[in-house]
């Protein structure tokens, strides 16, 4: 399936130091569209997402992962030096943040195929800070059996800047790098029982986990399990207690859960390819 900058689409350009040395924040955006516009995604289909429910708001909730065979909840993509993921939410679109109910998107990540969280892409829609939240690297911080009980924390010390290690952090020269991690949501997709649907994705750079995020290991030797959560009233800091895609918040985290599905990771091939075309930057000491 694939997928390029849809009509009524919304470009989000998080994290990337607006108003920092001469970093406006029309350019900064136009930078964002300029990514979208030029990616032609080839979208797989993942996991348990094609049934996706049931849906727990009787009115549209951005909140709210929805999905069925035909048209998914969740997807994943591998190309152009980025890792691409896409989520489906019951809502008919996103209008900036006004309409948004006030929460965090969360791509979790099972590093280790244990049936735990170990990392995490984070979307912080609740502080609508984008500058020094956003798009964020996280790391398991609550540990609990149950997802409604677990919590995500930031990889880089400091809850309310971007710091060398996270998504779209300080470049160690006054300013931040602007290129790790894009947002966009796309509205107005396919129903699912009738319901209008809205696309959330992510992107993040293969260059960004090879050097500044490197210390996650989330490199190109190993599959992942992925899913995603939501979080209501709350920035990315809150419990993973208002959706589950394919599981209950209520549910147990473990590796019989339905929620996770595997991700296969790019082969040893790729970082050739990567290095061969100067795509990697040198990380920083």
């Amino acid at each position: 399936m694939a997928g390029g900058f849809c009509e009524g689409a919304v470009v989000y350009q998080v994290g990337a130091g607006l108003g920092v040395s001469g970093i406006d924040q029309t350019t900064a955006l136009n930078n964002a569209t300029n990514f979208w516009t030029t990616k032609s995604i080839n979208w797989t289909p993942l996991g348990n997402s094609t049934n996706e429910g049931p849906i727990k708001s009787a009115t549209a909730n951005n909140l709210d992962f929805v999905g069925d065979a035909s048209n998914p909840g969740l997807y994943y993509a591998n190309q152009d030096g980025y890792v691409f993921f896409r989520m489906r939410v019951y809502s008919p679109g996103f209008v900036g943040f006004e309409v948004n109910p006030g929460g965090s998107y969360m791509l979790l990540i099972d590093k280790d195929q244990d049936g735990s969280i170990d990392y995490g892409f984070g979307w912080d829609a609740k502080s609508k800070d984008n500058e020094g939240h956003g798009l964020e690297m996280n790391v398991i911080g609550t540990v609990a059996s149950t997802w409604a009980g677990t919590k995500m924390d930031d990889l880089d010390p400091n809850p309310s800047t971007k710091e060398p290690v996270d998504i779209n952090g300080d470049d160690g020269n006054g300013s931040y790098r602007t290129t790790d991690g894009y947002v966009r949501t796309d509205n107005a997709q396919s129903s699912v029982s009738g319901l209008a649907t809205t696309f959330i994705d992510f992107a993040v750079s293969w260059d960004y986990l090879l050097t500044d995020g490197s210390s996650t290991g989330l490199g190109i030797d190993r599959d992942w399990n992925i899913t995603a959560a939501t979080i209501a009233n709350s920035t990315d800091h809150g419990a993973l207690d208002t959706d589950v895609m394919g599981a209950d918040p209520g549910g147990v985290v473990n590796l019989a859960s339905t929620a996770w599905s595997p991700v296969p990771e790019p082969t040893t091939a790729l970082a050739g390819l990567l290095l061969g075309a100067g795509l990697l930057r040198r990380r920083r000491k």
